[in-house]
């Protein structure tokens, strides 16, 4: 095929593919749904995408298996290749391979968004094991629904326990207690520190801490002294998110964890992510 030929057929792919996209992308429900299904069948997927108008959450059934979400684009672009694809995509980012889960291990999810982390755990974990934190009310209901026997809370780890603001911004899923650059509104939310937790629920083990607080993680850490003490495991998002500025956190975050007994095991530079495991006495 000569190379005018396949700019050619490459122009008129773009024609044909850009009024869809924009369809999929900003119609209503209904034709958006369709388009997006009827993609998935051209390219040999099986999992499909649907809406639950009681609770106004849109869901995704890969298999049987029924996984809910509030945004729809960022649910489209999440679940594109199905869940064990997110799943998988999700832990290597966080190297959690490098993880020997047993059933019986307690999994502490900030941060959760749609627990899709609980996506990879469920193949491990009693899923009463899964705890989940979530300050967003949409991605909190989903969670509901995902990880319906775990313990799921509407409010987020902090350095105290007080009400704080909370920036929304779903379709980015950049929500922040630390002020972004976008946002939608701002509403109160409650912070509760990892010591009062544990020490509130008597929790005396943890296998992994997953911290992802867009930006806001030092505070998390900090209000973490006594918790850093029975946690095994530690993965960390440290990219670009606090602030207006859009500052890097995974320096304060390795600096406190060397300092408080943790070595490295590895760093994903990609996602700026690491994971972290207590030093054995």
């Amino acid at each position: 095929m000569s190379f005018l030929l396949r700019e050619y057929i490459n122009i008129l792919i773009k024609i044909f593919i850009t009024p869809i996209n924009f369809l999929e992308k900003y119609s209503v429900d209904k034709i958006s749904l369709f388009i997006r299904n009827a993609k998935n069948k051209l390219t040999g997927y099986d999992h499909y995408f649907s809406i639950n108008k009681k609770n106004n959450l849109y869901y995704v059934n890969d298999k049987n298996h029924i996984h809910y979400f509030a945004n729809r684009r960022r649910g489209f672009d999440l679940y594109r290749y199905g869940l064990g694809f997110r799943a998988n995509t999700l832990a290597n980012s966080y190297i959690l391979e490098s993880i020997k889960f047993e059933s019986g291990d307690v999994v502490i999810d900030c941060g959760s968004n749609y627990a899709d982390l609980w996506l990879f755990l469920k193949n491990f974990i009693k899923e009463e094991n899964y705890i989940s934190f979530e300050p967003g009310s949409e991605e909190h209901s989903s969670i509901s629904l995902n990880v319906i026997n775990g313990k799921n809370y509407n409010i987020g780890l902090g350095e105290e326990n007080k009400e704080n603001q909370f920036y929304i911004n779903h379709s980015d899923a950049d929500s922040s207690f630390i002020e972004p650059s976008e946002f939608s509104e701002i509403v109160n939310c409650k912070t509760i520190k990892l010591d009062t937790f544990i020490e509130e629920n008597n929790i005396s083990s943890i296998k992994l801490l997953k911290l992802e607080a867009e930006g806001f993680e030092p505070e998390i850490l900090k209000g973490s002294k006594k918790a850093l003490k029975i946690i095994e495991y530690i993965a960390i998002d440290g990219g670009k998110e606090r602030g207006v500025n859009q500052e890097e956190t995974f320096t304060f975050q390795s600096n406190f964890l060397y300092e408080n007994g943790f070595t490295l095991i590895g760093v994903n530079f990609q996602w700026s992510r690491a994971l972290f495991k207590k030093k054995e006495n």
